[in-house]
């Protein structure tokens, strides 16, 4: 998957044979109850970042439901410093994609 394109953009004849733009499916034991669950994964690529793989594992019989990101691939070529202000309770309410090597610090609170 590559996120500098929209997620309905029809998939080209090159990119069905290549096995990382695919999703993959596999059972897996649930955490939870032992039952067994199905496990989606699939590679995708964030521009200036890196490729990652997005596992979803999801369970019919207890509902059990989680989610990993994995990094894949090399280490970017442009890295970017980004300083983030939280002013209201809202602004930390996000999702945030970080490289093995990432420093998050918060001074205000002495992390």
């Amino acid at each position: 998957m590559d996120f500098r394109k929209p997620i309905d953009d029809k998939v080209n004849d090159q990119d069905k044979s290549d096995p990382t733009k695919e999703l993959m499916t596999f059972e897996s034991h649930c955490y939870a109850c032992s039952a067994l669950g199905e496990v989606r994964m699939c590679q995708a690529t964030i521009p200036f970042f890196k490729e990652i793989i997005i596992m979803a594992f999801s369970c019919e019989v207890c509902g059990h439901r989680s989610a990993e990101i994995k990094q894949g691939g090399g280490i970017s070529e442009r890295a970017t410093k980004i300083t983030f202000s939280v002013m209201k309770p809202e602004d930390i309410n996000r999702d945030i994609f970080k490289s093995d090597t990432c420093y998050v610090e918060i001074p205000e609170v002495d992390l």
